[in-house]
């Protein structure tokens, strides 16, 4: 046993260490405690985290009470890549086989009608699968077959159709696209659509439709044309030097988003006297800030 200078024991006995002694079992049950919370808690990507500096973004458990602590963090650390990530829940990929009868595989835009059939745009034409069966509608001469761009479903309540997209006009055709179905195609010499060049459709349940050409929008409602008031606001010059890359339509329809490329997203409206008015820019109205303008 040392002694110290005055020739006593040194030891840790007696009431002057029990403090010390006390301290470190108490610091030990906590350092124990802390370490069982943290272990439980697991990442979530789909509940919303918040940004940690250098170890990306990640999501607690739904009891609010439990905090990340320093113990947890190299855990975190360790996580390099999405890979790195176990999921909480799987995701089911279905993957549906096209007969050779249909003969597409360049799939580039889609519309869903009220019975739930999906028409597809595709290199071999309008493709349709109802959920059991796909088929390809190549047999209306009234119907492009080829260059479609865009297709839009709407519903009226006398009969469904399917708006189509194409450098010569848009073409609005029953559904469900049989040889013999009614099909109509507008362009600049037969309606007041600005341009033969259409590059996106889109239409809402109040029985409007919205055509975007490569020198403005139009619109059509109960078979009549809507007015252009929105000219001033955004002139055909707009359109030529920034064109429109894609239409989306409120769920009425009144109101449409326009995608640009170059000045972001324009938003014009249906007004009370059935004419198109224009709006302010999409960034100007939340503010939001837009990650790019195309």
């Amino acid at each position: 046993m040392r002694k110290n200078r005055l020739g006593k024991e040194w030891g840790w006995g007696g009431k002057k260490r029990f403090p010390f002694v006390l301290f470190l079992i108490l610091l030990g049950i906590c350092y124990i405690d802390q370490w069982k919370w943290t272990g439980s808690i697991n990442y979530n990507p789909d509940i919303n985290g918040k940004s940690l500096a250098g170890f990306g973004i990640f999501g607690l458990n739904k009891d609010p009470s439990q905090k990340i602590s320093a113990l947890n963090r190299d855990k975190f650390s360790r996580i390099k890549k999405a890979s790195d990530i176990v999921p909480t829940e799987k995701v089911v990929v279905i993957t549906r086989t096209i007969g050779k009868k249909v003969g597409a595989s360049d799939f580039h835009s889609v519309t869903v009608d009220d019975d739930n059939t999906k028409w597809f745009i595709t290199e071999s034409g309008i493709v349709s699968f109802n959920g059991k069966k796909w088929n390809l509608h190549n047999r209306n001469k009234k119907i492009p077959q080829s260059d479609i761009k865009d297709i839009a479903y709407m519903y009226t309540q006398s009969d469904r159709h399917i708006w189509l997209a194409t450098p010569e006009g848009v073409t609005l055709a029953s559904l469900p696209v049989s040889k013999r179905d009614p099909a109509n195609t507008y362009n600049a010499d037969n309606s007041p659509l600005l341009s033969n060049n259409v590059v996106s459709v889109a239409a809402g349940r109040n029985l409007i439709s919205w055509i975007g050409t490569d020198k403005g929008i139009s619109a059509v409602r109960n078979n009549k044309w809507l007015d252009y008031s929105y000219r001033t606001q955004y002139p055909e010059e707009l359109f030529s030097k920034y064109p429109i890359t894609q239409l989306a339509a409120s769920i009425d329809g009144d109101s449409l988003y326009v995608a640009t490329e170059g000045i972001g997203v324009l938003r014009v409206f249906r007004d009370k006297v059935d004419a198109i008015s224009g709006a302010s820019e999409y960034a100007q109205w939340g503010p939001i800030d837009l990650p790019s303008d195309n």
